[in-house]
């Protein structure tokens, strides 16, 4: 009925060597030292996000059951191919909502990304959190809030019941 994407960080096409390394290294922190070794695999990030990026992390990686079925969906992952390239995405026409990050905090999930995502879905919506604030898909419920609304308006809301 609707689709809901936060965060996307593939722009289509083979992923590059140097992302795919990089992921690699997160399982290989992870499986050798657990959630530390995961945070010291993140790597330096901007002086301002640090603190929070490591202590979401910390609390995100707690909750998982099976760190090493973690580790194992770090690698494969970053290896599937969702699509060849974005022009595919113009043939889905149910309503996006398309969650965007400002690139200072989550260069991961680039800005450009999501917003080329938005351009290519024929009936998207983008949003994102004002630069400088922490990410919109790090604020548990604002991102609800956000998604509830969307899920509200008349065309979501018409396709969800069926009518």
């Amino acid at each position: 009925a609707a689709l809901v994407i936060v965060g996307p960080a593939v722009g289509g096409g083979e992923p590059e060597e140097r992302s795919l390394a990089a992921w690699d290294a997160l399982a290989a922190g992870l499986e050798q030292d657990g959630i530390d070794g995961f945070v010291a695999a993140l790597g330096p990030h901007e002086p301002a996000w640090r603190e929070t990026i490591e202590r979401i992390t910390r609390e995100r990686m707690s909750l998982h059951r099976d760190l090493d079925a973690v580790a194992r969906a770090l690698r494969e992952l970053p290896r599937s191919m969702p699509f060849g390239s974005l022009e595919e995405l113009t043939a889905i026409e149910a309503p996006a909502l398309v969650v965007a990050s400002h690139d200072e905090a989550d260069p991961g999930h680039p800005y450009a990304v999501a917003e080329a995502w938005a351009e290519a879905l024929p009936n998207a919506r983008l949003i994102s959190e004002q630069r400088g604030s922490s990410p919109l898909a790090w604020q548990g419920g604002q991102l609800s809030r956000e998604i509830a609304d969307f899920l509200a308006t008349d065309e979501v809301a018409e396709r969800l019941s069926g009518d």
